[in-house]
């Protein structure tokens, strides 16, 4: 989360304010892309991307998606959107 936004000649010329990263080992592909399909899609929902875009830090966006995964109940083998890091356990 880059709160004042980051210049990235967008088509829009707004500054981007959120990165994504997804990493994950080779034999995680199908994982890996469902990830980005539900970050996609939570992106491409304009009140979810104006409500993300209005978090202030990425713990916020952290426990944002984290609620959204269970609210969701995450339908069948889909992993969450996002796994708890080492300093979240």
């Amino acid at each position: 989360v880059a709160s004042p936004g980051i210049d990235f000649e967008s088509l829009d010329q707004q500054p981007t304010r959120l990165v994504f990263l997804a990493l994950s080992p080779s034999v995680c592909r199908e994982q890996h892309v469902d990830l980005l399909s539900r970050l996609v899609s939570l992106m491409q929902d304009k009140t979810m991307s104006m409500r993300m875009n209005h978090l202030i830090d990425a713990q916020s966006l952290h426990r944002y998606l984290c609620d959204l995964d269970d609210q969701s109940g995450v339908h069948g083998n889909a992993d969450p959107i996002v796994r708890p890091t080492r300093s979240d356990r």
